[in-house]
């Protein structure tokens, strides 16, 4: 159990999507000092129960470049950002004035670089582009140009309230939830 990653929370979806968000943390640090980051042979640490790891899971640990994460492609004058890590292809312009089942329709109903597949991206695959190493906006502005630092619809409703949805914010890649009548902003995937 100590070893499994699964034990600890790391599989396969965190992976895809969590692991390459950059916080610009590069060191890391015990209960009252900073400490050498342990890896013990795994990209990411594998945590459990060894003492060393007691502060295992630490940003720093899990440090990644962003550059050459995405690839711009253009077709018939519009750009799509292609994410290198996840595989996940991004409408590269914004939408503004939606709400929530008004976006859920418009990516529905989008055709854009020539594709016609396209979706309301759920609240994960829109946190997996947060760049938590810079703010407003907190994204890849080469990729994202002119993406404003405001709420961004996903298509996860909100558990508790079925008149909720997820958004997440750009300014510093805030989460959080608004009424499904919130006029938001909308960048659909495929």
């Amino acid at each position: 159990v100590g070893t499994d990653p699964t034990y600890c929370g790391v599989n396969e979806l965190y992976e895809r999507y969590f692991s390459s968000n950059p916080t610009g943390q590069t060191a890391c640090y015990n209960a009252s000092s900073s400490v050498e980051c342990s890896t013990i042979g795994a990209k990411p640490a594998v945590c459990g129960n060894n003492p060393a790891l007691d502060f295992c899971g630490q940003d720093a640990q899990y440090a990644v470049s962003n550059s050459g994460r995405f690839t711009i492609t253009t077709v018939a004058s519009e750009n799509l950002v292609t994410d290198n890590k996840t595989g996940l292809i991004w409408q590269q312009t914004t939408v503004s004035g939606k709400t929530w089942q008004q976006a859920l329709d418009y990516c529905n109903n989008l055709v854009y670089g020539g594709q016609s597949d396209f979706r309301l991206p759920t609240y994960h695959e829109l946190r997996s582009i947060v760049d938590y190493s810079i703010i407003n906006p907190a994204i890849d502005t080469t990729a994202f140009p002119t993406t404003p630092s405001n709420g961004f619809w996903s298509s996860s409703s909100y558990a508790s309230s079925a008149d909720n949805a997820w958004i997440v914010g750009f300014n510093y890649g805030s989460v959080g939830y608004d009424g499904k009548d919130y006029f938001g902003y909308v960048r659909c995937v495929r």
